[in-house]
């Protein structure tokens, strides 16, 4: 079915509700009003998707069946991971076919879009383009000829100024025929040439690090753990407690614990009920301080997003 949609945000929940992946979790990680900008395109086959965000946030979404999905930055910005890996603006995340799905992490205001096709759309692309496009078993990082890239990020962005502006053309059978069939050819053309970056050992590690805590997290849903714990539970030595924090989960300083610090995981479970603990509740979105119990930064970050 054509349609499109455009959203504004100012609630994390209602905004993670809306990303097309079931039970999408997003949780906030720094100070300051949250707004978040999300134009949704559904096309004949493609499905499109083009996100705005003001503030650092970490968010696990589950994979879509039955689809190969592509992510890419839309505009310059702070740092933003897929699944370990940083995105630059003059590359694609390929996401892997045999992951349930990823985690991303920004450290402050970002913009992203994604494409998805079909499986069986994606088969038969390949027998035309005379290439592999079928998705990677591991998400991994991709960069295509500036040319190719500069195309897609033109078409997107004109699929989502006509979604803002004139909706009625996305609704149009056959302008949405051409728009999506100019969109897939440069999909295929920047899929089709271009540069693998190296899937490194370090890489690999740290994938294999996250499916364990997310495992460990789904088996300890309704209670707080402490860094020590987890860090024993998925096989984390000191050194790395930090990074796997900032990037993982939401910390909770000691005083609301009892003391010695814990936390509250950042993926799909059960929310804390903050009027339990000790001290006063927490502020949704931005009562969270750093992995090492240190303040986040006082200023909000500020984005512009789709009206």
């Amino acid at each position: 079915m054509l349609s499109s949609s455009v959203f504004t945000f100012t609630d994390p929940d209602d905004y993670a509700d809306a990303i097309r992946a079931a039970r999408a979790t997003l949780t906030v990680t720094g100070r300051g009003q949250f707004r978040a900008g999300l134009v949704r395109i559904d096309l004949n086959d493609l499905w499109m998707q083009r996100y705005s965000e003001d503030l650092p946030r970490i968010v696990y979404s589950p994979k879509v069946p039955g689809r190969n999905v592509i992510s890419f930055r839309t505009q310059p910005g702070s740092s933003l991971l897929f699944a370990g890996i940083e995105t630059q603006l003059s590359g694609i995340i390929r996401h892997g076919g045999d992951a349930d799905g990823f985690y991303q992490s920004s450290s402050g205001s970002a913009h992203f879009g994604t494409m998805s096709l079909p499986i069986d759309k994606i088969i038969a692309l390949c027998a035309v383009a005379g290439c592999d496009l079928v998705a990677p078993r591991e998400t991994l990082s991709f960069t295509p000829r500036p040319s190719a890239m500069a195309r897609l990020q033109v078409l997107h962005a004109t699929a989502v100024h006509l979604a803002a502006e004139v909706p009625e053309i996305i609704r149009n059978a056959g302008a949405a025929r051409g728009l999506e069939q100019a969109l897939i050819d440069a999909m295929v053309d920047c899929l089709s040439v271009g540069a693998l970056d190296e899937d490194t050992a370090a890489k690999r590690h740290h994938r294999a690090i996250m499916r364990r805590f997310h495992a460990v997290i789904e088996a300890n849903h309704n209670r707080p753990l402490f860094l020590s714990e987890l860090c024993a539970s998925i096989g984390v030595p000191g050194g790395l407690r930090g990074d796997v924090a900032r990037k993982s989960w939401a910390w909770v300083p000691s005083n609301f614990c009892g003391g010695g610090g814990c936390i509250w995981p950042a993926v799909p479970c059960a929310r804390p009920n903050l009027t339990q603990l000790r001290s006063p509740p927490l502020q949704r979105g931005w009562g969270f301080g750093n992995w090492d119990g240190s303040p986040w930064p006082t200023d909000p970050y500020s984005a512009s997003h789709p009206r």
